[in-house]
């Protein structure tokens, strides 16, 4: 996905940055997760609700309040958008769709830009490593996108326009089909772009407009529910197209890449089945098929020839995941009772490839990787002690793939312990995690090394849960990762870098978390804060000890909503502290702080027997003036309008 993007710039996003916040976004407890051992870990879950709340335009909109989380982006609604956890950078984060990977085997990324909001109806963040339970780049965390299948006959309409010509349109339409329910999507975004900006030009501040900053992304879903008897099985074909304008840096008196243009297909395939095979078993199945083409165009790179670039790439992963879950009931063990002690057991198969003709000259113009895994997991219902409950969970993976030297096994452990003259639950897990290199890191030309190793990380996680009040909840959490054999950008020339498995980077940090409603729910109040350090930690580093370009020691949310009768109004407060572009960590990398402020009013009322909603957005209200990554500048203030219609 950035393998057409100047080699400067990909190696700038080895670390992400977050940017924009909106309404609050629920943490709560007690939920069924999408895979049970997800509540050893801190768990952020976004509900339909919030996105509808948000009145969100990309996913990036409702993600970037979530302790722990960041994001970098390139600027406005067309700039390329990553996400990355607790202070790694964005391939070290696992994206997923209904627990089966999307994260990206040629970039090892995923754009969060692209994806259709209308076909999410809920999100989970699990902060903290978990390659034992979802396989490789899961050192940061996971982002699971959860999609569903409504079971009444229903239309709904979303539709929005803004500053710089932003235009959405989203158009879903659900029945059935022979009494099996299917819905069709269909999603259109467009933005020029053209936002204003400032720059210094031989010391003096020029105002300009963003030029090539044009975006158009076009989508089509078709879900539904396959009728079984015995099984619950479901598919999900999605279909999208998208071309943008990518100009580089703004730079003193010039834009870098005025004319770059990235295009770009992509099709997916996902269907998944469960069968309960008795009251204590089941069995579950799934398989995704994801196509990617990429077209990148820049005629003003001379340096590859007259005519500049233009570059076409074909990318595909496929994989096939069967799972085997029970339950022992009342298992004791001598005298101790550990209640019901849940397993699950499973293989996964995976084939990814690549083709292009900007490979290293001995990989020729084709790469492939399969692989496979085995994995299981046990956690008890809980056992008794003398001051509350106490739950442990337990698990493994080992991944074999085809083009590394050796197979990488994960394992984990966590525990929960509940106090009973407390409302208070404390939890901690131990993980250690793995990320393969990616097509890019290992072929792309002359920067690939097809000799690297996987990362491998140790992490852990102490948190804490305090309901005071039944409205209010308290969080904190203490996290450390540390990663070795991290993929680094190494330059070998004046011009030119390469990647190499040198790079040892410690994070450590803590969030705080709260959240409140009050007056019957009438106000709520979200506050999130992170405050950590990621340095780094390698040997005989020319940087030992500096912190790692693009983190932010200091992030706040404070988010504030009011509900009343059928209006909805309110306000949020990002705070960023600086961060710094390189390394070297000197002035002249330095992003400076900033603090945005955003609010909206939506109303909602009948019209004509069916659901209407207004919504208003005013984003960043003071303009302030900032930068996610070095020379590409974000938009001031910024307006939406939004309707939305269900019938």
């Amino acid at each position: 996905m950035l393998l057409f993007i100047p080699l400067s710039l990909s190696a700038a996003q080895k670390q992400d940055s977050s940017v924009k916040t909106f309404p609050p976004v629920k943490v709560m407890a007690g939920r069924l997760y999408s895979n049970p051992s997800m509540k050893f870990l801190p768990v952020t879950l976004i509900d339909k609700s919030d996105i509808d709340d948000a009145a969100a335009v990309q996913l990036t909109d409702v993600l970037s309040r979530v302790p722990g989380l960041t994001i970098k982006d390139y600027g406005g609604i067309g700039g390329l958008k990553t996400i990355s956890i607790r202070g790694t950078s964005a391939n070290q984060t696992l994206v997923m769709i209904d627990g089966m990977r999307l994260s990206s085997s040629q970039s090892g990324v995923f754009d969060f830009g692209t994806f259709p909001l209308s076909s999410v109806s809920g999100i989970e963040v699990a902060r903290g490593g978990a390659s034992a339970l979802f396989g490789g780049n899961a050192i940061g965390g996971v982002i699971n996108i959860i999609t569903s299948v409504e079971q009444d006959y229903t239309m709904r309409l979303n539709s929005g326009f803004g500053s710089f010509a932003d235009r959405k349109l989203d158009l879903t339409a659900t029945g059935k089909i022979f009494g099996a329910p299917v819905s069709a999507q269909l999603n259109y975004l467009y933005t020029k772009g053209d936002y204003p900006f400032e720059f210094v030009e031989f010391g003096k501040k020029i105002t300009a407009k963003r030029d090539n900053g044009e975006f158009t992304n076009l989508s089509a879903t078709l879900a539904g529910i396959i009728p079984d008897e015995d099984w619950n099985l479901k598919y999900r074909a999605m279909y999208r197209n998208s071309d943008r304008g990518i100009p580089g840096a703004a730079l003193q008196g010039h834009i870098e890449s005025p004319n770059a243009a990235l295009g770009e297909q992509e099709s997916i395939l996902l269907l998944s089945g469960s069968r309960q095979l008795d009251s204590a078993s089941q069995v579950s199945i799934g398989t995704l098929l994801r196509i990617n083409s990429f077209r990148y165009v820049d005629p003003d790179a001379l340096g590859f020839g007259s005519r500049g670039i233009d570059s076409y790439f074909l990318n595909s992963d496929m994989q096939l995941t069967a799972k085997y879950s029970s339950i022992f009931s009342d298992f004791t063990f001598g005298d101790i009772t550990f209640g019901d002690i849940k397993y699950e057991i499973g293989f996964e198969g995976s084939f990814a490839d690549l083709r292009g003709d900007m490979l290293q000259p001995e990989t020729g113009d084709y790469v492939y990787r399969s692989s496979a895994s085995v994995f299981g997991r046990a956690e008890t219902g809980g056992i008794d002690i003398s001051i509350g409950r106490a739950a442990f969970n337990f698990g493994a993976r080992a991944d074999y793939l085809s083009d590394m030297t050796s197979s990488a096994t994960s394992p984990l452990a966590g525990f929960i312990l509940l106090i009973d003259d407390l409302p208070l639950k404390i939890s901690t897990q131990y993980s250690y995690n793995f990320r393969p290199p990616s097509f890019n890191e290992m072929y792309y030309l002359n920067y690939g090394s097809a000799d690297l190793v996987p990362e491998r990380s140790h992490s852990v996680n102490i948190g804490a849960e305090y309901y005071p009040l039944a409205n209010m909840t308290l969080g904190g959490e203490l996290f450390m990762i540390n990663t070795t054999n991290q993929i680094v950008s190494v330059p070998k020339s004046p011009v030119a870098w390469t990647a190499e498995n040198i790079g040892n980077v410690l994070t450590q940090g803590i969030e705080c978390s709260a959240s409140i409603r009050l007056f019957g729910d009438m106000l709520n109040l979200e506050l999130a804060y992170t405050r950590q350090i990621a340095l780094d930690k390698s040997d005989g580093s020319l940087t030992y000890n500096k912190q790692v370009p693009y983190i932010p020691q200091e992030v706040l949310f404070l988010t504030s909503a009011v509900k009343y009768k059928n209006a909805l109004s309110g306000v949020s407060i990002q705070y960023s502290s600086y961060r710094y572009a390189l390394f070297a960590n000197n002035y002249s990398s330095m992003l400076p702080r900033f603090m945005l402020i955003d609010v909206f009013l939506s109303y909602r009322f009948n019209f004509i027997g069916n659901r209407l909603v207004l919504r208003l957005n005013a984003d960043n209200i003071f303009e302030e003036k900032y930068e996610l990554v070095k020379k590409y500048p974000m938009p001031g203030i910024s307006f939406r309008a939004g309707l939305s219609l269900q019938i």
